[in-house]
């Protein structure tokens, strides 16, 4: 019994001595209490300041910040997101072959950061944000760092060969030199199309002086594409010197010069359109002594009270090009309007609206318009189940089917046809009652929707002031079927499902994934898009795909591989 006690005793003993030593060890050749650490501090990124071009040192956390630059991104060195797989910035020529070497700056911003900066704007003399310098690879491709959730990509292109074929106009807060990119979990490719660029040196003078005082704006379209309009255009301010130095502009396209000008005894705009292939070297403009301008004359002596007027450009999807403010029996006038493209005047209060007719003017033409106002009208309706039972919550929508009414921001559908989110649209309350108010008179075509059931659409007219009552819109239950089937995946971990149209916002549901699958019933016959992911939040990547369910085929099976995806 003795000789096991001593055993034992021994034992213990030189387990103790075995810790005593690894504790030393670790204390002498670990991380030290009250030191960082050196392998997860980041090394800091070399960044551009965007105003002064100074280059600085930018990390994110409190360690010390190195001098050495980070290595960019690129297919050797991918900032992959969370899925362990790089977003691809893939920049191609009008006939889809790659473009390497293209450098640019770039900002990466969360929507969160990106939401705050546009509710408060910077006041003057705000710190500018810092940009990264990027580049393209032989490949065309850049893998730009991607934020955990979706986030939005501010390009600036530095590369003075090449030019974005067409300006991002719909993108938030942009400068007027960059690009947007939308970097969402569901994508992991976007295509940058660019085209040969030139830079071009344009003089403008009097025809009776050799300088110009005054503004001239240079626009730019492109040549051999589908019908356009010009591009936003950048604007010269001339006081003693009477040369424009314009960077990238497309190597075939137009260029689109008007001179605005201050000289004592001239009067109006002075318009020219030249190739940019027959720029070679210098290009001077001779502005005339009288130029022929061209514009409309809006009588308002109808209209009771203030007005807003707007000129449009139709060819370049409703572009404003002039208007303003002005009170009712006066007249509005707008000298220096474009004669090379089709126009719309839009005439509103907040009771009445008119619209005209397409209309094009001639050199030195002024037309003039007597804007006949209707008031607007109200639609009313009881949107009800096949039983006559109240749908709550459900929502009726209105929008017209006329082109230029995008300005009311009540329609469905631009006028070439792609799709436009902005409708006119009310909640129905408990009892099935809608009304919709403000809806310019007119063709007009209301569409009944719920959850769970199928849509439907009425066309009307409408009459000015009138209030249609449509009744009640029964709508029948939705029979579609979506069975989605999950390969590959953890059957500890959650998945979740979302549904929607392509194109157009995805509506998130409830899903359970019992043993991998999961089945949606009632789901309207339309085309629609399904997508799965492994994060709630997103940011774990996603598999999706896209089918159309009819009432010949009400039901579809749908298999995702999910064994890349990261769950929470």
């Amino acid at each position: 019994m003795s000789r096991r006690r001593k055993s034992v005793v021994s034992l213990v003993l030189l387990l103790a001595s075995l810790a005593c030593v690894i504790c030393f060890l670790w204390m002498d050749w670990g991380v030290k209490p009250g030191t960082p650490d050196q392998s997860s501090s980041d090394p800091g990124c070399s960044m551009l300041d965007a105003g002064s071009g100074e280059r600085r040192v930018y990390s994110g956390k409190a360690s010390p910040v190195s001098n050495e630059p980070e290595a960019p991104p690129s297919p050797q060195n991918p900032p992959a997101d969370s899925a362990g797989r790089p977003f691809e910035l893939l920049f191609c020529d009008p006939t889809g072959a790659p473009v390497p070497s293209v450098t640019f700056l770039y900002l990466v911003e969360d929507f969160a950061a990106l939401n705050a900066r546009l509710r408060q704007p910077q006041p003057d003399g705000a710190a500018l944000p810092y940009y990264a310098e990027g580049a393209s690879d032989d490949a065309g491709v850049f893998c730009p760092p991607m934020s955990p959730h979706s986030a939005f990509l501010r390009l600036r292109l530095t590369s003075s060969q090449w030019m974005p074929l067409h300006r991002t106009s719909h993108s938030p807060g942009l400068a007027e030199d960059e690009e947007g990119v939308f970097l969402s979990s569901g994508k992991r490719r976007e295509v940058v199309t660019l085209c040969p660029a030139k830079s071009v040196k344009l003089v403008v003078r009097y025809a009776d002086l050799a300088s110009f005082e005054g503004e001239v704006s240079v626009a730019y379209r492109h040549i051999g594409e589908s019908p356009r309009g010009f591009e936003r255009p950048r604007t010269f301010a001339l006081e003693s010197q009477s040369d424009i130095h314009v960077e990238r502009v497309p190597r075939k396209g137009e260029l689109e010069v008007v001179a605005s000008n201050r000289r004592a005894g001239f009067r109006g705009m002075h318009r020219v359109v030249v190739a940019t292939e027959d720029i070679q070297g210098v290009f001077e403009i001779v502005v005339p002594a009288t130029a022929e301008e061209a514009g409309v004359r809006i009588k308002l002596g109808e209209v009771p009270n203030q007005v807003a007027i707007q000129i449009v450009v139709m060819v370049q999807i409703g572009t404003p090009v002039g208007g303003g403010q002005s009170e009712g029996g006066s007249e509005f006038v707008q000298m220096g309007l474009r004669t090379s493209e089709k126009l719309r005047i839009l005439v509103t209060t907040e009771t009445m609206a008119w619209e005209s007719e397409l209309f094009q003017l001639q050199p030195g033409e002024v037309r003039e318009f007597t804007p006949k106002l209707e008031r607007y009208c109200t639609c009313k309706a009881r949107i009800v189940d096949e039983n006559g039972s109240p749908l709550w919550p459900s929502m009726l929508n209105g929008y017209p089917d006329r082109y230029a009414s995008w300005f009311f921001a009540r329609t469905s559908r631009r006028w070439d046809g792609r799709e436009n989110k902005k409708w006119r649209q009310c909640w129905v309350d408990q009892r099935g009652d809608a009304t919709i108010t403000n809806m310019p008179a007119g063709k007009r075509s209301i569409v009944a929707e719920a959850e769970g059931y199928e849509s439907r659409q009425l066309d009307v007219e409408l009459k000015p002031g009138e209030i249609h009552d449509l009744g009640e819109i029964r709508l029948k239950r939705a029979a579609g079927v979506i069975i989605i089937k999950l390969t590959n995946y953890d059957a500890t971990k959650p998945y979740y499902a979302s549904l929607g149209q392509p194109k157009s916002g995805l509506v998130s549901v409830p899903v359970a994934f019992a043993g991998g699958t999961c089945r949606l019933e009632n789901v309207p016959y339309r085309w629609l898009y399904v997508i799965v992911q492994g994060k709630k939040r997103g940011g774990g990547g996603s598999r999706g795909v896209d089918f159309t369910l009819t009432p010949d085929k009400p039901e579809i099976t749908i298999e995702l591989d999910v064994a890349e995806l990261q769950t929470d």
